[in-house]
């Protein structure tokens, strides 16, 4: 073989390289972002039973009124810590699946019976927690000016 021959095969294999390095890169980003909107979605299904929870009377097995007593629905793909008082909920959800990193997706989010009142997902490149739906003072949803997209997520 030439010269000439060698050095393109040569560069052949450090693109060839290189796009795999992009692709698994992409591919990590992707799966991140997908665990951290999973668990947004675990969150609101979750939010959704306990106000069903809070709203139905106690003969019927609710709260009336009241978040005290409300265990949360286990799932497969989450270990879930609630902590309940009269007017609010705290919802605490650690993915049993690992992000790219080797950590799990973690999600906290405060609730009262209006909803979601304040939610953050813990961001594994910048390693901390980020807002993705708060609830300002005139019940807007979104990022304190009553913008947001459907999901919560404010980007």
């Amino acid at each position: 073989m030439g010269t000439q021959q060698l050095l393109l095969i040569s560069l052949g294999i450090i693109i060839a390289g290189i796009a795999i390095v992009v692709g698994i890169n992409l591919f990590n980003s992707y799966y991140d972002e997908h665990l951290e909107t999973a668990a947004m979605n675990t969150l609101n299904e979750i939010t959704s039973h306990a106000i069903a929870y809070s709203k139905r009377p106690i003969s019927a097995g609710g709260g009336e009124g009241s978040f005290v007593g409300y265990s949360a629905m286990q799932t497969s793909d989450y270990t879930v810590s609630v902590t309940a008082t009269e007017s609010d909920i705290t919802i605490y959800l650690q993915s049993k699946n690992l992000a790219s990193d080797g950590t799990p997706a973690l999600v906290t989010g405060t609730i009262t019976t209006d909803g979601v009142d304040e939610a953050s997902v813990y961001d594994h490149k910048s390693k901390s927690w980020k807002k993705v739906k708060t609830k300002n003072s005139n019940g807007n949803n979104g990022n304190g000016n009553g913008k947001g997209n459907a999901n919560g997520h404010d980007k």
